[in-house]
């Protein structure tokens, strides 16, 4: 019998840029790309290394990023989980590739407050705030991308940052070309984290 293949979530392509790299003003973007779709959050991250990306997003949520490889400079992520709570069985078996020593048993995973509990025991968790501003970007038929530029918080200290993200490859090329990004170093959310919390 063939063991029946995960369904995992979508592969993105991301470029990600942080502070004195952030060249570009919101109006200019807005210029570029028109207006954008604003969102405040706080995520709680589990700063795991550069390749799995954990976290609880929000309140009420419950991800897991996978960095799969580099192309041209553009990192390649596939989102496994992103779980409402409380989180099912098979999400919490997705999210255990990152936690392998960990049981993950659904009783600790009723609430976004048992989950927090339950990391805490075992990870220094990071708490980072978010001001969001997403731009959509018409990609002409060749999947979906954004570009986001944000305000973030983390120990206290107000950060910038500016992404691309696509679901098309040649998209993401394209915009960071377009934005002049590709001169900049390319730090993703993962690595930022290890680089701010070691």
């Amino acid at each position: 019998m063939t063991q029946k293949r995960p369904n995992f979530g979508p592969t993105t392509y991301e470029y990600r840029i942080w502070n004195d790299a952030v060249t570009i003003s919101e109006p200019e973007l807005v210029a570029f790309f028109g207006k954008a779709r604003r969102e405040a959050r706080s995520d709680i991250y589990l700063p795991l290394g550069q390749t799995f990306m954990p976290k609880i997003r929000g309140v009420d949520r419950l991800e897991l990023k996978v960095r799969l490889d580099a192309l041209d400079g553009i990192e390649v992520w596939q989102r496994r989980v992103s779980a409402a709570f409380p989180v099912g069985e098979r999400d919490l078996t997705l999210f255990h590739d990152c936690v392998p020593d960990l049981d993950l048993s659904s009783g600790k995973f009723r609430s976004s407050e048992l989950a927090m509990i339950f990391f805490a025991e075992h990870f220094d968790l990071v708490p980072v705030k978010k001001n969001r501003a997403i731009y959509k970007i018409e990609t002409y038929g060749r999947g979906t991308a954004e570009v986001e530029l944000s305000s973030v918080s983390l120990l206290g200290r107000n950060q910038q940052t500016l992404a691309v993200e696509s679901s098309d490859l040649q998209t993401a090329l394209n915009l960071v070309s377009e934005l002049q990004l590709g001169q900049f170093e390319n730090v993703s959310y993962a690595e930022w984290l290890g680089r701010h919390t070691e």
